[in-house]
């Protein structure tokens, strides 16, 4: 075998193993949300919203990519979403709980859960990942099914039709996407 089939053999090999941490999946929709609910509001004095770390990067931030199912869902339906590491080395993340599920607003970006006793409190664990996926998660989008089974979270209001975006903030940089929600009552 000479130098130059040589070299064309390992770029194959490396095209076809490396092609596994590339990124494949959605980001976010591609028109503007056809809806912005007004900002949310909670008759429950005591509910307070989880701590807001920022919309994130949509996409990729650093070595990490994020990735979702779809950009359209309707109330009910569930999102898959997926953190990969796209470097060829190592990195770092938190647990995979360091996450917040955002709606846009006429205020902005707020988050939707929170809760009405103690504070929540996320382990800060530094996690080391292999190039490929990292963190996967699988949400029904449902006032219960963004609760992760976690007892002392609640949605508030319930989810109403709009643009929502996922950020993962156990990054150095944040991370998110974003999707359409639609409910039986809209025309979305």
């Amino acid at each position: 075998m000479n130098r130059r089939q040589f070299l064309a053999s390992a770029t194959i090999v490396c095209l076809s193993g490396c092609q596994s941490i590339l990124a494949s999946g959605e980001i976010s929709p591609s028109r503007e949300p056809e809806t912005v609910p007004s900002p949310l509001n909670c008759d429950d004095n005591e509910f307070d919203r989880l701590s807001n770390r920022g919309p994130g990067e949509v996409g990729d931030a650093g070595p990490f990519s994020l990735r979702i199912n779809d950009t359209s869902f309707r109330y009910g339906d569930t999102a898959k979403i997926t953190l990969r590491n796209t470097s060829l080395t190592s990195e770092y993340t938190a647990t995979r709980d360091h996450y917040n599920i955002l709606v846009y607003t006429d205020a902005g970006w707020e988050e939707v859960r929170g809760i009405t006793e103690g504070y929540m409190d996320y382990t800060d664990v530094e996690r080391s990942h292999r190039p490929g996926n990292v963190y996967e998660w699988t949400l029904e989008l449902t006032d219960n099914g963004l609760v992760d089974d976690n007892a002392e979270l609640e949605v508030c209001p319930a989810l109403q039709p709009g643009r929502y975006r996922f950020v993962y903030f156990g990054v150095t940089d944040s991370i998110a996407v974003e999707f359409d929600l639609h409910r039986d009552e809209d025309s979305g």
